[in-house]
C-alpha cells in the first residue's frame, strides 16, 4: 500500500470557545475537492470513532469521482471523531491514503486538492490543516536529521525529549504567527496535541523499559508533563492526551503493583477517582478497551462507571466482539497455493494469528518484535502462526511472504483473496490497518487480540529485548493456553 500523505492523528469537532466540551451537533458538513494525476472512480472516507487513537472503530462514507471530483455529504455528526480518506485505484499499490487531517469548526468550508504530492487545502478554514501540512514535514525531518544511537536507556530519553523540546518550541512559535487565521479554540487544542505528542513519546519510551530504568529515570524527572496534571474538557478534544494520561497511568500501577490483575486494579481506582466528568468518562473508555484485550479487570466493571452514553455506546459495540473468552469468527482464507484455509482448522491448536500488508512498516517491525516469542514454541507443533494478507493483489501476497519480512518460516500463510478489509473477517472485527494479532486457544476461544502490551522492538537498534514485557507475557499467555485441558 502506498501511502499519498500522513497526517497527525487530530480530532473533529471542535468548538470555538476552550473551556467547554463541544456537545452540539453539526448538521449537513460536507467536504468537496478534485484529484489530479491519480486514476480512480471512488474515494471513502473512514471515522475512527473511538475513544482511544490506538484503537480504531470505523464508519464510512463513500463518494463517486467524476471528472476528477469528489463530494461528501456527512450529514448530522454528533461528536465528531477523527479519521481518514482512502482514494481507491485499481493498481498494484491497492489504493492511497491521506490520514486523520480533520480538524473541522462549523463554519468550514474545505476544498482539497489530492494528488501525489501534499494535499493543498483552500477555502475558509483551510489554515489550519496547511499548518498540519507544515508539522508533519517538521517532525519527519527532525527526526530523521537528530537520529543518533544511543546505547544507554536513560539518556536515550532524555535525548528524544531534547529533539521534542525543538520541535514544539518551532511550532508553537509558527502557531502564534497564524493567530489571526486560526481560531483560539483550535490553536489551543492544537498546543495541547502537540503537547501530548511530546508526552506520549517519552511515555512509550518509559513503558518499554524496565522498572529499574523507570525508577531511575523519574528520581531526576517528572512523569510526563505539566499539563497532564489539571487536564480540562477542552484537553478530550486534543489527539493522544487521552492515551498520554493512561499510558501515565499504567507507569505509575505498574510501579506500585505486581502482576496484570492488580495493575488493572490500581488503573481503573485512579482513573474513576482522580478524574471528573468527560474526562473520566474518556479514560475510563480507552481503559475498557484495552483492557478488553487482556487478563484483568471484568470490562463490566468498567463501564458501568462510564457516564457519557457516546462513549460507553462505542466501547461496547467494539469490544464485544473482541472480549476475551468469545468464540473466534471462523475466516476463510487461501494459501500460496489455492487451497482453502479456515481458522477453525486449527481447533486444538494454540494459534497466534497475524494481519498484515505489503508496505506496512509496523507490520515489518511486529514481526521481528514476535521473534522470541515463536523460538520459545518453535519444536511445538501445537503452536500455530497464522499470518494473513490483506493484500488487493496475489502477486503481492506472494512477494510479501518470499521477502521474509513479514511473515517467518513457520507461518501457515493465507490470502484474504483480494478482498482487504471487505473480507468477512476484517470486516467483523473492524479491523483497519495493520498491524492486527490475536492469540486463540485450543478451544477457539480469544484469549488476546491488539494489546498494548505487544513485543516492543527498540527503534534505534531494531532489536528485540528477550525480557520485554510484551514477549514475557506473551509466552505466559500461551504456555497457560498449551496446559488447558
Amino acid at each position: 500500500m502506498k501511502k499519498l500523505f500522513l497526517l497527525l492523528v487530530l480530532v473533529l469537532g471542535i468548538c470555538e470557545t476552550q473551556s467547554a466540551f463541544c456537545q452540539s451537533s453539526i448538521h449537513g458538513y460536507t467536504i468537496d475537492g478534485e484529484i489530479v494525476g491519480i486514476e480512480t472512480d471512488s474515494i471513502k472516507i473512514e471515522y475512527y470513532n473511538s475513544p482511544s487513537s490506538f484503537i480504531p472503530v470505523t464508519a464510512t462514507h463513500y463518494s463517486k469521482v467524476v471528472n476528477g471530483r469528489f463530494h461528501f455529504n456527512l450529514g448530522n455528526l454528533s461528536r465528531m471523531p477523527f479519521g481518514s480518506i482512502k482514494v481507491f485505484r485499481d493498481s498494484p499499490d491497492g489504493y492511497i491514503i491521506i490520514n486523520d487531517f480533520f480538524l473541522t469548526e462549523p463554519e468550514d468550508h474545505i476544498h482539497i486538492t489530492l494528488s501525489l504530492g501534499d494535499p493543498i487545502f483552500s477555502g475558509k478554514g483551510s489554515a489550519k490543516y496547511n499548518f498540519m501540512v507544515w508539522l508533519t514535514h517538521l517532525i519527519s525531518d527532525q527526526n530523521q536529521n537528530s537520529y543518533k544511537r544511543i546505547d544507554d536507556p536513560i539518556e536515550n530519553i532524555e535525548y528524544q525529549n531534547s529533539v521534542w523540546d525543538k520541535i514544539e518550541k518551532n511550532a508553537m512559535a509558527v502557531l502564534y504567527t497564524n493567530k489571526d487565521k486560526i481560531s483560539a479554540g483550535v490553536i489551543s487544542i492544537l498546543q495541547l496535541t502537540i503537547n501530548a505528542m511530546h508526552a506520549n513519546q517519552e511515555l512509550v519510551a518509559l513503558r518499554s523499559n524496565t522498572d529499574s530504568v523507570v525508577r531511575v529515570y523519574l528520581s531526576h524527572h517528572p512523569i510526563g508533563f505539566a499539563q497532564l496534571e489539571k487536564p480540562n474538557d477542552l484537553s478530550v478534544k486534543a489527539a493522544n492526551f487521552g492515551d498520554a494520561l493512561i499510558l501515565k497511568e499504567q507507569i505509575i500501577a505498574r510501579l506500585k503493583t505486581r502482576g496484570e490483575e492488580q495493575r488493572s486494579e490500581k488503573m481503573f481506582e485512579s482513573v474513576k477517582n482522580g478524574y471528573k466528568g468527560v474526562v473520566r468518562d474518556k479514560l475510563l473508555s480507552i481503559m475498557a478497551l484495552w483492557d478488553s484485550y487482556h487478563s484483568g479487570l471484568n470490562l463490566d466493571s468498567i463501564t458501568n462507571e462510564i457516564n457519557d452514553s457516546y462513549y460507553k455506546t462505542t466501547v461496547l459495540n467494539y469490544v464485544d466482539r473482541l472480549r476475551i473468552g468469545s468464540m473466534v469468527f471462523d475466516g476463510q482464507f487461501s494459501d500460496m497455493n489455492g487451497k482453502v484455509v479456515n481458522i477453525s482448522d486449527f481447533k486444538g491448536k494454540v494459534v497466534i494469528l497475524d494481519v498484515y500488508f505489503t508496505g506496512c512498516s509496523g507490520c515489518i517491525r511486529l514481526s521481528q518484535a514476535m521473534t522470541p516469542v515463536l523460538d520459545a514454541f518453535q519444536d511445538n507443533p501445537n503452536v500455530v502462526l497464522l499470518s494473513i494478507n490483506e493484500d488487493k493483489k496475489r502477486d503481492l501476497f506472494i512477494a510479501a511472504v518470499k521477502s521474509q519480512r513479514y511473515t517467518h518460516a513457520q507461518s501457515v500463510n493465507v490470502y484474504t483473496n483480494g478482498q482487504g478489509e471487505e473480507h468477512p473477517f476484517t470486516k467483523h472485527y473492524q479491523l483497519v490497518g495493520a498491524p492486527q494479532y490475536m492469540i486463540i486457544g485450543k478451544d477457539g476461544r480469544i484469549l488476546l487480540a491488539n494489546s498494548p502490551q505487544a513485543p516492543n522492538l527498540n527503534r534505534l537498534t531494531g532489536e528485540v529485548n528477550p525480557n520485554d514485557s510484551g514477549v514475557l507475557a506473551w509466552i505466559d499467555i500461551i504456555k497457560k493456553a498449551l496446559s488447558a485441558n
